[in-house]
């Protein structure tokens, strides 16, 4: 039985039982006893309670529902904040002589193209005690090292990235950029203004046996044939470029300092220009002293190549694309050779 059918019940008995008592009742009232009273209390007490816990039971309740969870998206793999740039590191740049128009040249380049904060330094402008003292103030990670002098200077600094230019045999250990542009783009150049280039001459000391034999590679696919001599003396660089010439089209002269002197460098030119001889330089002195064709970088193009080393940290040599050219139309009166 519900309570609802219980609460019912009680009610129905309740007044059947009055009923009852008020039909058996003849005489007239007598006055209400105390028991009566109380059971009439009680009656009324009851019938309350009871109507109460009727109205409470037909109240509609409504039954809280949990919050539905909230899920929460999130990358994966990813990080709230968003890391720094690291800071520039210090770059030096040690120049082995004096500015000439062609370092002038490469330090505006290096500049224009510079992301780090740098410093130029120049070997001939302090003693190496002080210019060590600056290095070790500025602290550099990097060092760029333009021209062999250079070089050798920063091989004494310790736990230091050396980069170096303008160095033709470099030793072994260090990154840079090649000193000339490839011999392949030099010998197309010098085949489109001379037809008749078959054979080229070279001398060169031991130092110089990869250099030469990047030369012979290249000439090789040209089909054109290089007759090397190595050499150990200027003296001796004298007398065998003079016994090659009536053998050779053209004579490549390397600034090979070990085996040459400014007066064997000077011979060599007057005597290759009083036999028409074209020879290739590589230095504007040299050019100036009466021969035939002058092959330099670009020094925008040497800049760009040391940015790609600063920057992505490259362990091989750079390889210049361009190149500079001048070529003498007339050469220099005969001069005792």
């Amino acid at each position: 039985m519900s309570f609802n059918q219980m609460v019912s019940a009680s009610l129905l008995y309740f007044a059947r039982r009055d009923q009852a008592h008020l039909r058996d009742s003849v005489a007239p009232a007598d006055p209400i006893s105390l028991p009566d009273y109380a059971g009439i209390i009680l009656r009324v007490l009851v019938t309350c309670a009871c109507l109460f816990m009727i109205g409470c039971s037909l109240i509609p309740r409504t039954v809280p529902r949990e919050p539905a969870p909230v899920s929460v998206s999130k990358p994966v793999g990813t990080t709230v904040t968003k890391p720094q740039p690291p800071i520039p590191q210090p770059v030096a740049v040690v120049v082995g002589n004096k500015l000439s128009n062609t370092l002038l040249e490469l330090t505006d380049s290096l500049a224009e193209h510079m992301v780090q904060p740098y410093q130029i330094f120049e070997l001939g402008g302090n003693s190496t005690e002080s210019l060590l003292d600056n290095l070790s103030k500025m602290n550099p990670t990097t060092v760029v090292a333009i021209g062999q002098l250079a070089l050798e200077f920063v091989a004494q600094l310790k736990d230091v990235d050396v980069i170096y230019a303008q160095v033709f045999n470099p030793p072994a250990g260090y990154r840079g950029v090649a000193p000339i542009p490839p011999f392949d783009m030099q010998l197309t150049y010098w085949q489109e203004i001379s037809s008749q280039l078959k054979r080229i001459g070279v001398l060169g000391s031991a130092a110089m046996r990869d250099v030469i034999d990047s030369l012979e590679s290249a000439a090789a696919e040209k089909n054109i044939k290089i007759i090397r001599r190595e050499v150990t003396s200027d003296k001796e660089t004298l007398q065998v470029f003079r016994a090659m010439v009536p053998y050779i089209d053209g004579f490549v002269f390397l600034p090979d300092e070990s085996v040459l002197s400014p007066d064997v460098i000077r011979r060599i030119i007057v005597h290759g220009s009083r036999n028409n001889l074209q020879i290739l330089v590589y230095s504007p002195y040299m050019f100036d002293l009466g021969a035939y064709l002058y092959i330099s970088a670009e020094q925008n193009d040497v800049a760009e190549q040391i940015i790609v080393l600063l920057e992505e940290h490259d362990t091989s040599t750079r390889a210049l694309t361009t190149m500079r050219v001048q070529v003498k139309t007339k050469v220099l009166p005969d001069e005792a050779g």
